[in-house]
């Protein structure tokens, strides 16, 4: 039947306690190895990718701060463009309603001289208006 020897379970269970030895040596220890180093990499490039991630944040405020320091600068200047053109308006204005009231003066003073020639004129000719304004009174 079935013989169990003692000498080949004492070689057997030493060839098993040397195989698990020699496969812990040679292949778990440096599986297990590798996959620690791996995993510390892989948090390695994590820490480093969310540094990149704040470093990016930080210029992308800095953008932000040059694009409003920037926005800020051409309102200004705008600004600046706007208060001049109007100033400029104003002096044209001035000077083009000072041209008016000159014309307007100069027309016054004008028509005033056509008046006083006129009423002149009415004057000196008044004593033939009423000789023939009596001459037609006297028609009727």
């Amino acid at each position: 039947m079935l013989e169990i020897s003692p000498l080949i379970m004492v070689v057997t269970f030493a060839i098993f306690l040397t195989m698990l030895y020699l496969l812990n040596q040679k292949l778990y220890k440096p599986l297990l190895k590798f996959m620690d180093d791996r995993d510390a990499s892989i948090e390695q490039r994590l820490r480093e990718a969310q540094n990149m991630t704040g470093d990016t944040s930080d210029q992308e405020r800095q953008a932000a701060e040059t694009i409003d320091a920037a926005k800020s600068e051409a309102a200004k200047m705008r600004q600046m463009t706007l208060d001049t053109l109007q100033e400029e308006q104003a002096k044209v204005l001035a000077a083009r309603q000072e041209k008016l009231a000159q014309k307007y003066d100069d027309f016054k003073a004008s028509l005033e001289e056509e008046r006083k020639a006129l009423a002149q004129s009415l004057l000196s000719e008044l004593p033939q208006l009423k000789e023939g304004l009596k001459a037609r009174f006297g028609q009727l």
